[in-house]
């Protein structure tokens, strides 16, 4: 990959306000890295420089982007910067990526516009990548420990406040309450995994969105396992490996085609898509990371009434079905468990549930779906995983912080196109 480090030089410039958008116009034309609609140049400074290091941090790099109006020609070689801070994570934010090849000296960039889908097309891009990337590391982890961390970290819901599912669970303080014994151990084996992620990314993970994404990759494992047969989960009718499939080895009957097929039907609602790719659906990610623990007290800690864990539940708006399917999870000594199943108005719902626990798939989705509710309880940023892109030719792209291989084509001047292979 040709890749170019163009550095933008700074002015005194001043913006000019952009005329009043409609809600649904400003959301479909909201530029990314700004949340104001301004009118600002840009250029390219006449020096540019390749690039050819290996480092995958330094082959991808960022740009203080702008809204969509019209560069003045008058200010062709200026660029005023908008009052934004740095995007996190990056050093050097006046600096971006070209792709493709080297633009000619005093060349001024167009506008950069990148609509909301484009947004999230990337950054669902960039929650696949890390599934891929984590998944070796993580998988063999108990499933119930990476469900509670989980929990955990979502726990701490506050809607006034805008805490809960910001990875605060990680920082020591909280760590060490009573309601988090035994998850320190998890949480050396997700630094490892959030060492391999930011190797590969422009942009670090953050723990919040890494908490969540390995919950979902953990649980999914361990639900293949238990449909194999290669635990007591199920009886042996329940299980696939039955007669002559009851001795094949787990990554043998994992690759099984009539395997992956009933394991798609059953656990549809859990992992709709992670039978064909080996990946769970991609887990929204963007999360905004918490700096601070959050306040104690916000989780009931171990020998909680029911009646506690039910208004702790309605204030993480989980419902009575989402609370049963979680109870195993709640705390480290099961104790929260065992107090909800005493409790009268619950006694139907966990009769439901141990029921539905007999057939694969049905709890499971249960859980999938409470996780998923307790982990969208966050304040979340778009833009978090994007790096934009200019291509030669092709304008300005949002690519996911961790680049993957595609193909660049160009038509040429005798009327062919010409492609090549782009790190992007």
């Amino acid at each position: 990959m040709s890749s170019f480090r163009m550095s933008l030089k700074m002015s005194s410039t001043t913006c000019a306000p952009k005329s009043p958008l409609t809600p649904r116009a400003r959301a479909r034309a909201r530029p990314l890295c700004s949340r104001r609609h301004l009118i600002c140049a840009q250029s390219v400074s006449s020096s540019s420089s390749s690039s050819s290091s290996s480092s995958a941090v330094d082959r991808r790099l960022v740009l203080s982007l702008l809204s969509s109006a019209a560069i003045p020609t008058a200010a062709a070689a200026a660029f005023s910067p908008l009052p934004e801070v740095p995007r996190k994570g990056f050093n050097n934010p006046e600096s971006y990526e070209v792709v493709g090849s080297a633009l000619p000296e005093g060349y001024v960039l167009p506008p950069c516009n990148i609509d909301t889908d484009s947004l999230l097309r990337a950054q669902g891009k960039f929650s696949q990548q890390v599934l891929a990337i984590i998944k070796p590391i993580v998988r063999e982890v108990p499933y119930e420990q990476a469900i509670r961390l989980a929990i955990m970290d979502a726990g701490v819901y506050d809607r006034k406040a805008l805490i809960g599912a910001d990875g605060s669970v990680h920082l020591s303080e909280e760590l060490a309450r009573a309601e988090n014994a035994g998850l320190k151990d998890l949480l050396a084996v997700y630094e490892k995994a959030k060492a391999e992620v930011d190797k590969e990314s422009a942009i670090p993970i953050g723990y919040a969105d890494l908490i969540a994404v390995g919950a979902r990759i953990v649980s999914c494992e361990q639900w293949k396992r238990d449909f194999a047969g290669k635990t007591d989960r199920f009886e042996k009718r329940r299980q696939w490996a039955v007669g002559a499939g009851a001795d094949m080895p787990l990554l043998e009957i994992l690759g099984n085609a009539d395997f992956r097929g009933k394991f798609a039907t059953l656990y549809s609602s859990v992992d709709p898509q992670g039978v064909a790719s080996d990946n769970p659906n991609p887990v929204k990610v963007g999360r905004v990371d918490a700096t601070v623990a959050a306040p104690d007290g916000r989780i009931p800690k171990p020998g909680a009434s029911s009646d506690e864990w039910k208004v702790w539940a309605a204030r993480c708006r989980l419902s009575p079905n989402e609370l049963v399917a979680l109870a195993p999870f709640l705390s480290p000594d099961g104790n929260a468990e065992a107090v909800l199943r005493e409790d009268g108005s619950l006694k139907t719902f966990f009769a439901q549930n141990d029921l539905g626990g007999t057939f694969p798939g049905t709890v499971e989705g249960r859980i999938t779906r409470a996780l998923n509710n307790m982990s969208l309880n966050a304040s979340f940023d778009s833009e978090k995983y994007i790096v934009p892109k200019f291509f030669k030719g092709g304008g300005w792209q949002a690519r996911s912080a961790i680049p993957s291989e595609f193909e660049l084509c160009r038509q040429q001047p005798d009327g062919t196109t010409a492609c090549k292979k782009v790190l992007a």
